[in-house]
């Protein structure tokens, strides 16, 4: 028999309720006069026994936020009739990086029979420090990617490297400590490149190359990621400041995000990418990406 797994979520747009990929569904559960209800889309009793389970048996709405609406509190979760929760990774990996975003979730909650595993409470939400981005929501053409990214998410194959770039993103987003969070993304960026050598211009010549569309666009990228390594170096090594701008983190980030989008989408075609940028030229766009 299948367990009920809960994931509640954080920075995700009330419009994506009744998405759902692999088994998994959004639903909405609500807050009204201090007692717990479930909209119209908890139709199954064991889905709707289950959530109630979890809620009387500990103070979530205490703990788990609410979207800002006060006057109709609520909050979004993903549930699966599973024993096996380990397909949701790949899953949060995929809108962790399709675009900008809130989005967090917290570790599955499991209830077997009715009752609360142990070992399914609550944990800490991964996500923080990202309110100045939107809430997720997916677009008609987002939702027909999703399944694509997946299924190369999924891939037996899938390069290693990827996966190290994709838990350095995670553990971005989940850090509370903007410096921490903004050398790890700074970090997914130097694992493009080999060596040590002209590093910062390798650098910014070398994710200037996969993500520009066009010279220009690949120009401006690459005085972004010089300004963003200088920003990075006097912060480590030299000691000039003790704060990074608003802007630098913001482009970390937003780099970082398309850099492992991008390798997700050409994870077939790695093998020699090094190399291929090195010897494409800026508005070449090698791999063609569009993330």
């Amino acid at each position: 028999m299948n367990d009920m797994i809960i994931i509640p979520l954080c920075g995700v747009d009330e419009s994506m309720v009744g998405f759902s990929i692999n088994g998994w569904e959004i639903k909405k559960v609500q807050q009204s006069n201090k007692e717990h209800t479930i909209d119209d889309g908890l139709t199954d009793e064991k889905l709707y026994n289950s959530v109630h389970s979890w809620l009387e048996m500990e103070d979530s709405f205490s703990i788990i936020p609410f979207t800002n609406d006060r006057d109709n509190p609520y909050y979004l979760i993903f549930v699966k009739e599973t024993n096996d929760t380990t397909d949701f990774e790949p899953i949060m990996d995929v809108l962790r990086v399709i675009k900008p975003s809130q989005f967090g979730c917290w570790h599955p909650i499991v209830i077997r029979d009715g009752i609360l595993l142990p070992n399914g409470r609550h944990q800490s939400c991964m996500t923080s420090a990202m309110h100045i981005y939107p809430l997720l929501s997916l677009s008609s053409q987002e939702r027909t990617q999703i399944p694509q990214l997946l299924q190369m998410r999924m891939d037996e194959q899938f390069p290693p490297i990827v996966k190290r770039m994709l838990l350095f993103f995670h553990e971005s987003c989940r850090t509370s400590n903007l410096y921490l969070s903004f050398i790890m993304r700074v970090t997914i960026l130097e694992m493009l490149i080999g060596g040590n050598a002209e590093l910062s211009y390798r650098l910014k010549r070398t994710v200037a190359v996969l993500l520009g569309h066009n010279r220009e666009e690949s120009e401006r990228i690459a005085k972004n990621i010089n300004a963003i390594y200088k920003e990075r170096s006097n912060f480590l090594h030299n000691g000039d400041t003790d704060k990074i701008s608003e802007d630098m983190m913001q482009l970390a980030y937003e780099y970082s995000r398309r850099v492992v989008a991008s390798l997700v989408c050409i994870a077939d075609k790695l093998d020699n990418i090094r190399t291929t940028l090195e010897q494409a030229g800026y508005g070449e766009n090698p791999y063609h990406v569009t993330m």
